[in-house]
C-alpha cells in the first residue's frame, strides 16, 4: 500500500539518514530558520524543504523516522 511521502524517502532517506540520524527537526514555523527547524536542516542538506517534511513522513512509513509528538520527528 502507498503512503504519503514514500517515494520522497525513497529518494532522499539514505542522505538524511546519514546526516541527521539521532536528530530531531522541527516543523514548527516559529524554529524552522534554527539548527533543527525544517527550513535550516533542508538547507543544509541542499534540499527544499518541502521535500524534507515529505520525506520524514515517508521515513515515519517505512521504520526509519518516528513523528515524536504534532510537530517533531526523530530521525533513526
Amino acid at each position: 500500500m502507498f503512503h504519503f511521502g514514500e517515494e520522497k524517502a525513497r529518494e532522499y532517506g539514505e542522505k538524511i539518514v546519514a546526516e541527521l540520524s539521532g536528530k530531531t527537526v522541527s516543523k514548527r514555523k516559529d524554529t524552522a530558520e534554527q539548527p533543527g527547524g525544517l527550513k535550516y536542516e533542508a538547507e543544509k542538506l541542499n534540499m527544499d524543504m518541502w521535500d524534507l517534511l515529505e520525506a520524514l513522513e515517508g521515513m515515519c512509513g517505512d521504520g526509519r523516522a518516528r513523528e515524536i509528538d504534532d510537530s517533531t520527528y526523530l530521525v533513526l
